[in-house]
């Protein structure tokens, strides 16, 4: 049976400056929650921006359902049900909350399901309809990051790549984010989610499926489950032994 995501062998970096070393990673069916954890510096970023297209590697294949996108670049891949929202935001400060959110909605796709997209989006994250006509630059951090993910949301995904949705986020509104992200899929009948993150004890009680990067490479993978457990895990990402 093909999985659904496919990364083999793949090694990426900037320039000469190379980030990834013949990373395997995979998610074998839709509508799973994969996460990735790992140190600062550990590629988890740089992963992320290949299967997005962002980059392109100098080795291996990324795979989306038995299709090679080596070579596609990131506004086909969006086409494709790709949507990938950076640590950054990278919103336009001055645009309001509708007009970041219809911005999402550029696909041919995504236009045919606008209404029902912002009622998804509002669905989630209910202060977006009380902001809907605020600018951008004045939410709070962590209205931006529901508005960051709302706009890709609005483009009808199939596979949502989340780096590091907690940046800059108070604990409180951390916990509210991730609560958020237990329901996207299950509102979602058709997405898939890889996350990217360093809280990893939240990434284990969302995800199904943890991969642990370490120097550009997979050093573990499992069941998050019993990822929890491990001691290697425990002492080295959640504080214990």
């Amino acid at each position: 049976m093909t999985a659904y995501l496919e990364v083999k062998g793949l090694e990426a970096g900037y320039g000469e400056f190379q980030v990834l070393w013949g990373v395997n990673l995979e998610i074998p069916e839709r509508r799973m929650r994969v996460g990735v954890i790992g140190p600062n510096g550990a590629g988890k970023t740089t992963l992320m921006r290949a299967v997005a297209g962002l980059i392109q590697p100098k080795k291996g294949e990324v795979i989306l359902e038995g299709k090679r996108l080596n070579g596609v670049p990131a506004y086909e891949r969006v086409k494709m049900g790709i949507a990938y929202v950076p640590a950054e935001k990278e919103l336009f400060p001055k645009m309001t909350v509708k007009e970041i959110l219809e911005l999402g909605a550029y696909t041919a796709r995504a236009k045919d399901q606008i209404e029902k997209n912002l009622d998804y989006v509002f669905s989630l994250f209910p202060r977006l309809r009380e902001r809907l006509n605020q600018k951008a630059g004045t939410l709070s951090g962590g209205e931006q990051q529901m508005l960051a993910i709302g706009r890709a949301l609005m483009s009808s995904p199939r596979l949502l790549l989340l780096d590091e949705p907690s940046t800059g986020l108070a604990p409180l509104l951390t916990e509210e984010l991730f609560n958020s992200l237990r329901l996207l899929s299950d509102l979602n009948e058709d997405l898939t989610i890889l996350l990217v993150e360093q809280k990893v004890t939240l990434v284990l009680k969302v995800c199904e499926l943890v991969y642990v990067l370490e120097g550009g490479r997979v050093v573990m993978k499992g069941d998050a489950r019993v990822l929890t457990q491990d001691p290697r895990v425990r002492a080295n990402y959640l504080g214990g032994s």
